[in-house]
């Protein structure tokens, strides 16, 4: 039941479809069926089947342990697998600070038995495969706890990028680490701000031109379809498929992070940089364009309201849509919540109120939608992560959110903003871009 399930709904033509065909041993049918079981008894609410599950797992941990401790088969296929499956398991239990910190401890095992096996592992087909679909969670990783992407990941994504045709969503990769790292260094201020500046512009220009290529691609492999554009360099297509759905959401998050890098970045340091910031303004129609777009993608996959049926894929689905709904959440929240401004002009979200059930404005109502896509993910594909990040949303976890950081910041990390930053620059950020 476990395993039919599991591939039923948890493999999808861009989620671990390198399992399919592949011989599964006791060793992988066993994180595979904590992963099957773990998803059915959240779904159904089966104390006894989530008991079970885990079971399941701490005997996938048990067993991945001891393999881990063999020089020669820490290095086989089997092994990152399992690492990779394990770490598929957490999202669905995600539902806590805690369990955040066990997915962070399976991805950061898999980067490094991802390394201990070489380079070599990317002369075959299916060792790009595992790469490419570890590196995803590598990239996803780095975003959220401001990290750098490890080095060896972005020469390896280069080194077949240069190598195959088909490389876009290598490209995509490359220009997600290089925006990790202005995050991490715009975080711990290891670069000047002129510095970041420029890189961010850098960054902007080459997602730009991705969509171009993307575009291009998709009108080459589908030449009788004319798809809409919804705003300038976005696409929105009822007809593209998972794969790509998945690239142009992946793309509209990096854009909307980017920009809240770079208004940050203005915000601190002007009029220190060598030329005058675009206009706020400017800054919010970008995320109110990706975030319309956002929702449109998510709708294609995972449906536009509660009855939607759980189709093929439903899990993997909705794996890969609740990051694109909490950051489109997170601009929806940016225009309904007040913000509370530090010294720096670093801008700061306390979400603890209810802000999703004003029918009189289309952003709450906006919200709303996307908190209920939240609600299907969790409730129907038994994905707790999506509770996790619903509660953000609803305001009912009571954090503060840094919204140049795009991400959740503790009391002692406000606190500290607050005393490291000592002049408020972006009153005059706004009213000289006014005036131009």
């Amino acid at each position: 039941m476990a395993r039919t399930y599991f591939f039923h709904h948890f493999v999808a033509g861009d989620h671990f479809d390198f399992l399919l065909g592949y011989d599964i041993n006791d060793f992988l049918l066993t994180p595979i069926t904590a992963c099957g079981l773990a998803a059915i008894s959240n779904v159904t609410n089966d104390t006894s089947l989530r008991n079970t599950a885990r079971k399941y797992y701490v005997d996938a941990i048990t067993a991945l342990n001891e393999v881990l401790k063999d020089p020669t088969l820490v290095r086989e296929d089997r092994t990152l697998i399992a690492i990779m499956l394990l770490s598929l398991h957490e999202p669905l239990w995600l539902d806590s600070n805690h369990a955040l910190h066990s997915w962070d401890q399976h991805m950061n095992g898999a980067v490094q038995v991802l390394q201990l096996r070489g380079q070599a592992q990317l002369h075959t087909e299916f060792g790009r495969m595992l790469f490419r679909e570890l590196r995803k969670n590598i990239l996803l990783n780095a975003l959220f706890a401001e990290q750098r992407v490890p080095q060896f990941v972005v020469s390896w994504s280069e080194t077949i990028a240069a190598n195959e045709s088909e490389c876009l969503r290598d490209d995509l990769s490359l220009l997600t680490a290089r925006l990790a790292s202005v995050k991490a260094s715009f975080a711990d201020r290891s670069l000047r701000d002129d510095v970041l500046e420029a890189e961010a512009a850098t960054i902007e220009t080459d997602l730009l031109g991705w969509s171009e290529r993307m575009r291009q691609a998709d009108v080459q492999a589908r030449p009788h379809q004319n798809p809409s554009t919804s705003s300038s360099h976005s696409t929105r297509q009822i007809s593209t498929p998972p794969a790509e759905s998945r690239s142009w959401n992946f793309w509209r998050c990096l854009r909307i992070l980017l920009s809240r890098v770079q208004e940050a970045v203005y915000r601190r340091s002007w009029p220190h940089l060598t030329q005058v910031p675009p206009s706020p303004q400017h800054y919010r129609e970008i995320r109110e364009s990706m975030t319309t777009d956002i929702c449109a993608g998510v709708a294609q996959r995972v449906g536009d309201d509660m009855s939607s049926e759980v189709r093929s894929g439903s899990v993997a689905a909705g794996l890969l849509s609740i990051w694109p709904l909490h950051i489109a959440g997170t601009c929806l929240l940016e225009e309904l919540a007040e913000s509370s401004t530090t010294p720096g002009g670093s801008r700061t979200l306390l979400l603890n109120r209810t802000l999703h059930l004003d029918p009189n404005s289309a952003t709450s109502v906006q919200l709303a939608w996307v908190i209920r896509r939240l609600d299907h993910i969790g409730g129907n594909y038994g994905i707790q992560w999506a509770y996790l990040t619903r509660r953000l949303l609803a305001g009912e976890r009571g954090v503060y959110y840094n919204l140049g950081r795009s991400r959740v910041i503790t009391d002692e990390e406000r606190d500290q903003a607050i005393f490291e930053e000592v002049l408020d620059l972006s009153a005059l950020v706004e009213s000289t871009s006014e005036a131009l």
